[in-house]
C-alpha cells in the first residue's frame, strides 16, 4: 500500500504491523509540521474520520492507497466552531420539541430523543474541549464559550439524576429552563466568534 502524506510517498506492506507505522509516520510529520493538524484519511477514494484503526484493521489486506489529510490548525478551528454552530441552529428546534413531548408525559417514547439529546451535548462539551487544548489557535472571546461550557458540564451530571428519577415535568423543567438557555447561549457566542474571524 502507498501512504501519502502531503509530498511524501511511503511503500508499506499490507500486514498488521503497518498500522503502527502508519500513526508513526502521521504524529512524527505533526510534529515537524508546526501549526497543522490530522484531519483524516482518505483510503482509495473513501473519506475516513472515525475508528481509524478498526477501519485499517478490517482493510488492511486490500488498501491500495491512504492519504492523510493535514491542514492548518486555524482552518480545524472555523471548521469546528461551523459544525458547533450548524448542530445547534439545528438541534434547539428538536430539544424544543422534545421538552413538549416530555410535558405531555410521553417519557417512554422520547427515550430514543433523550439518548441523542445526550450524544448531542457530549458532542458540543467534546467540541469545545477540543478547541480550548489548542492553546495557540483559541479564537477570540473564546473564554465566553469556555464558561458557559463548565456550566454545562454540572448541568449534564443533573441531567443524568433528573433522567434516573423518570419524572417527566422535572425533566422537561430542568431541560428547558436550564440546559437550553446555556445551547442557546452557546451558539451565539460561537456566531460572535465566527463572525469576528470573517471580518
Amino acid at each position: 500500500m502507498k501512504l501519502i502524506i502531503q509530498d511524501l510517498s511511503i511503500e508499506l506492506e499490507n500486514e498488521h504491523k503497518s498500522i503502527n507505522e502508519i500513526t508513526n509516520i502521521v504524529n512524527e510529520r505533526l510534529k515537524r509540521e508546526d501549526g497543522m493538524y490530522f484531519s483524516h484519511f482518505v483510503v482509495d477514494g473513501e473519506e475516513v474520520y472515525e475508528d481509524l484503526e478498526l477501519y485499517f484493521e478490517e482493510r488492511i489486506n486490500d488498501i491500495k492507497e491512504a492519504t492523510a489529510v493535514m491542514k492548518p490548525i486555524s482552518l480545524f478551528v472555523s471548521e469546528l466552531l461551523a459544525s458547533g454552530y450548524e448542530y445547534l441552529e439545528r438541534a434547539l428546534p428538536e430539544i424544543h420539541t422534545l421538552t413538549s413531548e416530555l410535558y405531555s408525559g410521553k417519557l417512554d417514547e422520547t427515550k430514543t430523543k433523550l439518548s441523542q439529546f445526550i450524544e448531542g451535548l457530549e458532542w458540543i462539551y467534546q467540541l469545545i474541549s477540543t478547541i480550548d487544548r489548542l492553546d495557540a489557535e483559541r479564537p477570540q472571546n473564546w473564554d465566553e464559550v469556555l464558561v458557559k461550557s463548565v456550566s454545562l458540564e454540572s448541568v449534564f451530571r443533573n441531567l443524568e439524576e433528573a433522567m434516573q428519577n423518570e419524572n417527566e415535568i422535572e425533566l422537561a423543567d430542568f431541560i428547558q429552563y436550564e440546559i437550553t438557555p446555556v445551547l442557546e447561549d452557546i451558539k451565539m457566542d460561537i456566531k460572535k466568534i465566527m463572525n469576528e474571524e470573517d471580518k
